[in-house]
């Protein structure tokens, strides 16, 4: 904590770490599903069903198993400010308690939770394919 006085009547304190200990609180309190209030939908297809698409499930043939979507249980308020596509899909959608998020912006469902779970760590890791 440090502290610094800007004029005689005035005490201000600053309280080194404040922003990172309060979103981390805020991501215990997510992985607690605590005030959460939207849950993302990333994934699961478009179509419903197992099969896959493309050629092989346009010809009958059972493509790759499709896997289950991710339900990311959050709060919008940090999703938004994290997020200028969350806050705008949030505006569109405004009340709405489950939101579903297209994954072909990002390359899996997995990148897509790396990416939702930066918006409480800071912190984003993805494999780099070479």
């Amino acid at each position: 904590m440090s502290s610094s006085s800007s004029s005689s009547d005035t005490l201000r304190f600053s309280l080194d770490g404040y922003g990172d200990s309060v979103l981390g609180k805020m991501n215990s309190l997510r992985q607690e599903r605590r005030f959460c209030d939207v849950t993302l939908v990333l994934g699961g297809g478009g179509g419903g069903g197992g099969g896959g698409g493309g050629p092989a499930g346009a010809l009958g043939h059972p493509g790759p198993p499709t896997p289950p979507p991710l339900r990311f249980h959050g709060h919008r308020v940090v999703l938004a400010a994290s997020s200028d596509f969350l806050r705008d899909k949030f505006l569109l959608h405004e009340g709405r308690a489950e939101l579903c998020v297209q994954v072909g912006v990002v390359s899996s469902v997995e990148v897509g939770r790396r990416l939702l779970l930066s918006c409480y760590t800071g912190l984003l890791e993805v494999r780099v394919h070479v």
